[in-house]
């Protein structure tokens, strides 16, 4: 070990840590606390604020709320290899990504599903093109 620490001695060191937060996410019990065939999408509404995305399907829709929290951190040392130059060992690390939850209503306005996941799935789930209101 202590040979390693000789090593790395004359070596330069470099690192960084980077976070993202993106939106606010609601907390979890809200989201247990409606009940399918029961919750009114105003009561939903008014307890997680106004969604990222509306789909209207059917009679319908669903909205979409996300958020996005990311981290990550990257170090590299640099070691002096003498006439050969230099050597480089980095490591790095991600975590986070953008999470969602997807509200369905029946023509009722009536919350007739939940769903769970990462931003895009739920993005892509029965996309289907956004009507013209007149």
């Amino acid at each position: 070990m202590m040979l390693a620490c000789l090593v790395l001695l004359p070596a330069c060191i470099s690192g960084q840590y980077n976070r993202v937060d993106r939106g606010q996410q609601p907390e979890a019990h809200l989201l247990h606390g409606f009940k399918v065939g029961e919750s009114s999408m105003q009561a939903c509404i008014d307890q997680l604020g106004a969604p990222l995305v509306v789909r209207e399907h059917g009679d319908g829709a669903d909205l979409i709320w996300g958020w996005e929290r990311n981290s990550g951190m990257n170090v590299t040392a640099s070691i002096p290899l003498g006439e050969a130059g230099s050597g480089n060992i980095s490591y790095s690390q991600r975590s986070g990504g953008a999470q969602g939850w997807t509200l369905e209503f029946d023509s009722n306005w009536v919350l007739s599903g939940v769903r769970e996941g990462r931003l895009q799935e739920l993005l892509g789930m029965g996309s289907q093109p956004p009507r013209l209101v007149e």
